[in-house]
């Protein structure tokens, strides 16, 4: 039975995090701040680990794609917002990524006759991206379509590559209810652009993927940057937003007027 809460989790940060942009082949830059879709990908990972099914690839109808497509269909959205080690609002306008010189092997562009084991042409040096932020914490909001998704959330231990260490506080889940009549409110978690008319604040703007089905599947001709979208990211605590017609905002129960835009295709 579909349920309507939300799965909120304190997550901490050891030294960062790394979140690959799937744009590139012989850099490797980071998005500047998580996107939604690598903290599905990090569910994934936990319930893969609880449920035993190691698999990375799952088939989908007659596609193939990520193993969050296991997940998504009950669990389809996730924000959140980026606090320091005071739990106070990370100004991601300031955040700098930093690059590392590391050595990768690689087989694009390499002659046939080189692509053998212990060939010196198979290696090559590309630029790592990372962002440093030590003992901060991404306080996130899993919506949740079934019961019992919380221990996937207790289980969370990576966020993007594997070096990417987290670990998480506290798990809660709240109700929540759709607010059918509200012209303007104040949200301190982040969301795509489309889901606003107008926004009043101080807020940083970054391109990130959203959390839809096209995003993991795996499909020749995709252009991933295609399915990049602009997300506001409040810096100073929450921001005053005016909905959209893509957007529904959501009322989080326990806790006093806290307010989330989702688009509209997450609520049934």
């Amino acid at each position: 039975m579909a349920i309507r809460k939300v799965i909120k989790a304190y997550i901490e940060l050891h030294w960062g995090y790394s979140v690959k942009k799937p744009l590139y082949t012989a850099t490797q830059p980071s998005f500047k701040i998580p996107p939604p879709t690598a903290l599905l990908g990090a569910l994934a990972y936990s319930a893969s680990v609880i449920e035993g099914d190691y698999r990375e690839i799952v088939k989908i109808g007659d596609d193939l794609g990520s193993k969050v497509l296991k997940y998504l269909d009950v669990c389809p959205w996730v924000t959140y917002r980026l606090l320091d080690h005071e739990f106070r609002h990370v100004d991601t306008r300031v955040l700098a990524e930093t690059k590392d010189i590391v050595r990768i092997i690689q087989s694009l562009g390499v002659r046939t006759e080189h692509i053998r084991v212990g060939s010196a042409m198979l290696w090559g040096i590309a630029t790592y991206g990372k962002v440093f932020m030590p003992g901060s914490f991404i306080e996130a909001l899993f919506v949740a379509r079934k019961e019992g998704l919380e221990r996937y959330v207790w289980g969370l231990t990576r966020l993007g590559t594997r070096e990417s260490i987290i670990s998480v506080n506290n798990v809660e889940l709240i109700d929540f209810e759709v607010v059918d009549k509200a012209d303007e409110v104040e949200t301190p978690y982040i969301f795509p652009r489309s889901l606003a008319t107008q926004v009043e604040g101080e807020y940083d703007v970054v391109e990130l993927p959203k959390p839809q089905l096209e995003w993991f599947i795996f499909k020749l001709g995709k252009v991933p940057s295609e399915l990049i979208e602009h997300f506001i990211v409040p810096v100073k605590g929450a921001v005053k937003v005016r909905p959209s017609n893509k957007a529904y905002i959501i009322k989080l129960r326990k806790l006093k007027e806290t307010y989330v835009l989702i688009p509209k295709y997450v609520i049934r």
